[in-house]
């Protein structure tokens, strides 16, 4: 068996974790075996690359929400997957849409019931981005029956570009626990059913702490990170080594101010602790935060403290291949 490296990536943001309100940061583990991918992606995705040689979907980038309105950022996202594909779904209009008091999320990857309100999209016969930058048609201009995320995305660069700001004027009320969502895709009147395109490396679409969903106004008390980025390497690896090792670096959390009450855990994981990634084949991945566990209850010493955390590693491989896991790490206030 060759060598073996592991790699974290834990992004922050410039956001507050508010009170009763889940904020999170992303943490993504993945252990590279015989020079596989850094982690495996669900067999049920597929890359959309817009045309293929534009290198990505448009996805949300940021909401920022000023009274009754919002502005929405949103640019080319490299990593962006179509998990709920919309071929056959007839769904001749595709874009950028608020949703609004949705009943069902069926995993994240598409919605039902709400409301779906149009703010930037494109029909199955606009015209499409070509690979030199000139419009064109394809498969589905014709037919929407066969149009792809992809085949849509091509016609919205064509339109509005690659980057972009857009407006929107926000319901006068909504459910606490369904704030309004920005987020790409298609609605399709035949199985009534909106269809999302969006990063899945940075937060459940339409969750707390997801850029196209609608926060709340701050609490008084609040915490966030403000470290944008930690990256772990833990270079080449023999099988036996895995087992023990473990990586620490420096984060920065910033609070309103000294006494706010809080734990951590990791929002996408339901076992005991909630502090666990399993990465596969027999690997996983624990993560600490100041050599405590996650949910041990935490006070803010001021404005701002520096958090260590650590992600450590138990298990032998079993075999070779891709392996990884996503967990993001979210804040609880006590």
């Amino acid at each position: 068996m060759m060598g073996h490296r592991l790699r974290s990536i834990v992004y922050g943001g410039n956001v507050f974790m508010k009170k009763r309100i889940l904020q999170r940061f992303v943490l993504i583990t993945g252990l590279i075996l015989s020079g596989a991918l850094l982690y495996s992606v669900p067999a049920s995705a597929a890359n959309c690359n817009a045309m293929s040689n534009q290198g990505g979907c448009p996805t949300v980038q940021s909401v920022q929400a000023n009274g009754g309105s919002a502005s929405i950022n949103w640019a080319a996202d490299m990593f962006a997957q179509t998990f709920a594909s919309i071929s056959g779904t007839r769904a001749a209009t595709w874009g950028l849409y608020m949703v609004n008091n949705w009943s069902t999320s069926m995993n994240g990857h598409w919605f039902s019931g709400g409301t779906y309100t149009p703010i930037l999209t494109v029909n199955n016969t606009d015209p499409a981005r070509k690979a030199d930058g000139s419009s064109g048609t394809d498969y589905c201009t014709n037919d929407p029956f066969y149009c792809t995320h992809e085949m849509m995305a091509a016609r919205f660069y064509q339109k509005y570009g690659f980057s972009g700001v857009a407006n929107v004027t926000l319901p006068s009320s909504w459910p606490a626990h369904r704030p309004p969502c920005m987020i790409f895709g298609a609605y399709s009147s035949v199985n009534s059913t909106f269809h999302t395109v969006f990063a899945p490396s940075i937060a459940e679409p339409c969750q707390p702490g997801f850029p196209g969903t609608v926060e709340p106004e701050p609490d008084p008390e609040w915490c966030g990170m403000s470290t944008s980025e930690l990256l772990y390497e833990f270079n080449d690896l023999s099988p036996g080594d895995v087992n023990g090792k473990s990586l620490e670096k420096s984060a920065t959390m910033t609070c309103s101010g000294a006494g706010v009450s809080y734990n951590l855990y990791l929002q996408n994981v339901s076992t005991t602790g909630r502090d666990k990634v399993s990465l596969g084949r027999g690997v996983t991945a624990t993560v600490t935060a100041n050599n405590q566990a996650l949910q041990s209850n935490r006070t803010s010493v001021g404005a701002s403290q520096t958090l260590l955390i650590k992600v450590s590693l138990s298990g032998v491989p079993t075999s070779t291949g891709p392996i990884g896991g996503v967990g993001i790490l979210a804040v609880n206030y006590n």
